[in-house]
């Protein structure tokens, strides 16, 4: 009544993936489950094929991913990935990220843009020394928290950013359905 698939292994962002996957061909409501992990996934093409809004990011990454799905949706998901060699995100999202926050209300547009030179830098894309994202279901949303931190350096000062995320299930459908027909994921047979 249930069909392993044990150590399948593939690529995923022109990185390696593993996973075990189980199936219940005879259960009710068909239960699909997915444990698997992930090695040297490129962000730069994870950026341009999932195409998250207003994001483009450069690095590589690990982590891990779980998902239990059946014939009425996915029901449990979670997914870690880690930078820990480093990423970069688009100067002009980390911008909007920044003017979104409180620290720069209260300073005059002159000192803010000062200060923002500095977090910034002039470059399209802002280096991070480290990130991390954890990603889970939870009543029928999906949740998170994304992490991105740096150390002041001589064109940087230090910023640490940890941004909320909240999407329904279909924005995930969604990447993973144009995954599939763009074929960034592949497995070996």
């Amino acid at each position: 009544d249930q069909m392993r698939i044990q150590a399948a292994k593939g690529e995923l962002f022109r990185g390696s993936a593993r996973a075990d996957i189980d199936i219940g061909v005879l259960k009710e409501n068909f239960p699909i489950s997915l444990s698997g992990s992930f090695e040297d996934a490129d962000l730069a093409i994870f950026s341009d094929e999932v195409k998250p809004p207003k994001t483009q990011l450069t690095g590589t990454a690990r982590g891990t991913v779980s998902a239990e799905y059946g014939l009425k949706g996915l029901h449990a998901f979670t997914f870690e990935a880690l930078a820990p060699a480093g990423l970069s995100v688009n100067r002009s999202l980390v911008e909007e990220l920044l003017q979104s926050d409180t620290f720069l209300s209260g300073a005059g547009a002159n000192v803010a843009e000062k200060a923002m030179d500095k977090l910034l830098g002039n470059a399209p894309q802002r280096p991070f020394d480290r990130g991390s994202i954890n990603v889970q279901l939870s009543n029928e949303k999906i949740t998170g928290l994304a992490v991105m931190e740096s150390e002041k350096t001589k064109d940087y000062n230090g910023l640490n950013l940890r941004v909320t995320l909240d999407m329904d299930q279909s924005a995930l459908a969604e990447a993973l359905k144009m995954l599939q027909e763009n074929s960034a994921i592949h497995v070996d047979p």
